[in-house]
């Protein structure tokens, strides 16, 4: 053991909970290329059907988890709001921060690195379902 393990588990810890809800990656993910209203991430997540393999089941996200999930990450500074004014009609739009494009960097990496191993993916979550009494 190193000096410094218990501060690298520490980090690598809180950059797992940072992302604690699959909304947020989501949403970083529709921001990729640009700005975005939340009516227009709504629209284009409605046809949408996200597979969870750990949980053996479909999910479908809600607008308010979208609301949800843009609020928490313009707190935390990943995504910045903007107010659009046309006329009388107001609206928001919302965009990545450089924090947020660095994170969605940082999570291609990974996802590049799940598609290498898939084996990995699939012993985890047959993994998942022993030890839970799901078979």
């Amino acid at each position: 053991m190193r000096a410094d393990d218990d501060i690298e588990h520490t980090e690598c810890y809180d950059a797992l909970k940072l992302l604690r809800s699959h909304t947020y990656i989501t949403v970083l993910t529709m921001l990729r290329h640009g700005p975005r209203r939340p009516s227009e991430m709504d629209q284009a997540t409605r046809t949408w059907v996200l597979g969870d393999r750990w949980a053996q089941t479909t999910r479908r996200i809600r607008h308010s988890q979208i609301v949800d999930a843009l609020h928490a990450l313009t707190a935390i500074g990943l995504v910045e709001r903007r107010e659009l004014t046309t006329g009388f009609r107001r609206s928001v739009e919302y965009s990545l921060t450089l924090a947020g494009e660095e994170c969605l960097a940082a999570l291609d990496q990974l996802r590049h690195w799940v598609r290498r191993n898939p084996t990995i993916l699939d012993n985890a979550i047959t993994h998942y379902h022993q030890t839970r009494g799901h078979h």
